[in-house]
């Protein structure tokens, strides 16, 4: 697997890849961005990183720059982006 991460989360993401957040330490169970750590899955919207990037800010336990793309199949199961964050709302 090959991690790349991107300074500039605005590009167009491509279509088979995950956006999650990256933890440094001290998740919660419940916590709306261990949601979307856990299951996000890509293609997201500005408006949807926007809404990511707002629930993040504060939180010290998640790094300055939230997402990272990792080249992976998504999977039937996995819950959309938009899912999670109505679960968030």
């Amino acid at each position: 697997m090959q991690i790349n991460i991107k300074s500039d989360v605005l590009q167009p993401l491509p279509i088979k890849r995950k956006i999650i957040g990256l933890p440094q330490k001290n998740m919660e169970f419940n916590d709306p961005l261990n949601l979307i750590w856990k299951a996000a899955s890509a293609p997201a919207t500005l408006e949807q990183i926007e809404t990511i990037k707002k629930v993040s800010k504060g939180r010290q336990q998640f790094c300055k720059n939230p997402f990272v793309l990792i080249d992976q199949a998504i999977s039937e199961n996995s819950k959309s982006i938009q899912e999670l964050l109505d679960e968030i709302e």
